[in-house]
């Protein structure tokens, strides 16, 4: 991004990646001391929203993260499952079952094994993230930016939307923001 004459670049956060058939899209919250910036670059489009940052009024933040029990739950059993068909299939090997039903049984809870750990993972790493920053003036227009993979794949016309939200990054967007703007209104 480029800056004005005598405007100084505080703080730049990349919180949000999308992917769809190998493009790649990355937004990011650019603050000067001029103004806020929202920007989306990439899969062949170019979305910005700017406001002063003499207009800001307020701010407004929400992020969520399902709890992670439900994951580490799926993940336990998964590995269990994973293990119940090692079991069966030595069972199988050793003659105390049919070898054929022992292997086939292993496979099958290999599978449901594998399918909850991997939806245990997914589920760990689920979250959602909403800005918005509100302005003085007639109109009161605001900033609004977000990102959210909780609902897994965004399904499109066009082919399937992978979002991934970083939140680390957006833990520190919510701790600092308001930091940033208090300390620039003080200036003033």
């Amino acid at each position: 991004m480029k800056l004005a004459k005598e405007e100084t670049l505080i703080k730049e956060w990349e919180y949000a990646k999308a992917s769809k058939k190998g493009q790649t899209s990355h937004s990011k919250l650019i603050v000067t001391d001029k103004r806020i910036v929202a920007d989306t670059r990439g899969m062949g489009k170019v979305e910005r929203q700017e406001i002063p940052m003499s207009a800001v009024k307020g701010i407004g933040c929400a992020y969520e993260k399902p709890s992670p029990v439900a994951g580490i739950i799926m993940i336990i059993l998964g590995i269990a499952l994973f293990i119940v068909g090692i079991v069966l299939m030595v069972q199988g090997v050793d003659g105390e079952m049919d070898e054929t039903t022992g292997i086939m049984l292993m496979f099958v809870f290999w599978l449901f094994g594998i399918g909850l750990l991997v939806g245990g993972l997914n589920l760990l790493t689920k979250s959602a993230f909403v800005l918005e920053i509100t302005t003085y003036g007639g109109e009161g227009q605001s900033l609004m930016l977000g990102a959210s993979n909780l609902n897994g794949k965004n399904k499109r016309k066009a082919g399937t939307v992978k979002v991934q939200v970083d939140n680390h990054v957006v833990s520190d967007i919510i701790e600092t923001l308001g930091l940033i703007i208090t300390e620039h209104k003080k200036a003033e």
